[in-house]
C-alpha cells in the first residue's frame, strides 16, 4: 500500500503595477492592499499552521513559471497567474506526492480547522460548486472545449487524491501557453501579440481560468468531480458582511473572493473575525 504524501500548494503572486494607481476602487488597487496589509500577515501564517497539523509539505508560489510569463501582456495577470495553478499539479506529481491541495492566497483557514484530507471520503477531484451557474463558462466548455459543463466550480479550493491526481497530472498539456493558443485559433480567434486585453487572446475571458480548465480536465481524464462541501470553501459575500458571522459554525475555509477583499481592510471587521474565525 503507498503511503500518502500530502502537499498543499498556494499560488501568492502580487499584482503590483498590474492596475492604474489613479482608481481607488479598482479590484487590483484592493487586492495589493490586501497582499501587502492583510496576507502576509495573517493568512500565511494560518496556512502554515494547518500544514503542520495536517502533515502536508507546504509549497507557495510566488512568480510566475515560464508558460505564465509568456501568457502574461497578452492576457490579465489574474489569468496568467490561473496558470500557476496547472503548474502546481504537474510539479507535484512529479514530486511524488498523491494527495494534493491547491489553495488561492484568500482562503482563510479557521484556527481550529478540520483535517480536509481525512474528511473527503474518498479518491478524486473536489471542487465547490459556484452559487449559481455561470453561464459564460458554460458556453465556452461547448464553443472552445467541445465538452457540456452541466455545473460550474469555484477554483478557490482544489483538491485532488490518488489515482484521479495522477490521471489529471499526466493529461496536462506540456505548455499551457500552446495549449490556449491553440484552442483559440481553432475556433477563429486570433493569437495577437503584445496585445494587453485579456479579450483579444482569450474572447471570453473565461477561457483560461482554472474554473474551465480543470472541470476539462476531468471531462477528458473520464474523472466525475465530485463536490466539496461549502464548509471547505464558504465565499463571502462583500455586500452582507454581516451574514459571515451567522454562519461560522462549522466553516473551516473561508474565502474571500474578489473585491470582499476590501472587507478584511477594515480594521473592526478584520479583528472581528480573526477572533471569531
Amino acid at each position: 500500500m503507498t503511503a500518502k504524501k500530502r502537499v498543499i500548494y498556494r499560488i501568492n503572486i502580487s499584482p503590483a503595477g498590474k492596475w492604474d494607481e489613479k482608481d481607488e476602487n479598482s479590484i487590483w488597487n484592493i487586492y495589493q492592499k490586501f497582499f501587502d496589509n492583510v496576507e502576509k500577515d495573517i493568512f500565511t501564517p494560518r496556512v502554515e499552521r494547518y500544514s503542520n497539523s495536517v502533515g502536508a509539505d507546504l509549497i507557495t508560489i510566488s512568480e510566475l513559471d515560464h508558460d505564465a510569463t509568456e501568457i502574461e501582456g497578452r492576457t490579465s495577470f489574474y489569468r496568467a497567474a490561473n496558470c500557476m495553478k496547472f503548474y502546481a499539479l504537474r510539479d507535484a506529481h512529479e514530486r511524488g506526492y498523491n494527495e494534493f491541495l491547491l489553495l488561492d492566497n484568500d482562503i482563510l483557514i479557521s484556527k481550529n480547522s478540520q483535517d480536509i484530507f481525512e474528511n473527503t471520503e474518498k479518491d478524486g477531484l473536489y471542487m465547490s460548486p459556484t452559487p449559481v451557474l455561470k453561464k459564460g463558462l458554460v458556453d465556452i466548455a461547448q464553443k472552445h472545449y467541445s465538452f457540456n459543463l452541466t455545473q460550474t466550480w469555484n477554483g478557490g479550493v482544489i483538491l485532488a487524491k490518488g489515482e484521479s491526481f495522477k490521471i489529471l497530472a499526466e493529461n496536462l498539456p506540456c505548455s499551457m501557453y500552446d495549449f490556449f493558443n491553440a484552442i483559440t485559433w481553432s475556433k477563429g480567434y486570433p493569437f495577437k501579440v503584445g496585445v494587453k486585453k485579456h479579450h483579444n487572446l482569450f474572447p471570453e475571458g473565461y477561457a483560461s481560468s482554472d474554473e474551465i480548465v480543470f472541470p476539462f480536465l476531468a471531462s477528458k481524464s473520464k474523472i466525475e468531480i465530485e463536490t466539496l462541501h461549502n464548509k471547505w470553501n464558504k465565499m463571502v459575500n462583500v455586500n452582507d458582511p454581516d451574514s459571515i458571522f451567522k454562519s461560522l459554525k462549522n466553516k473551516n475555509f473561508l474565502h474571500f473572493v474578489s473585491d470582499s477583499k476590501k472587507l478584511l481592510l477594515n480594521k473592526d471587521f478584520s479583528e472581528k473575525i480573526l477572533l471569531k474565525f
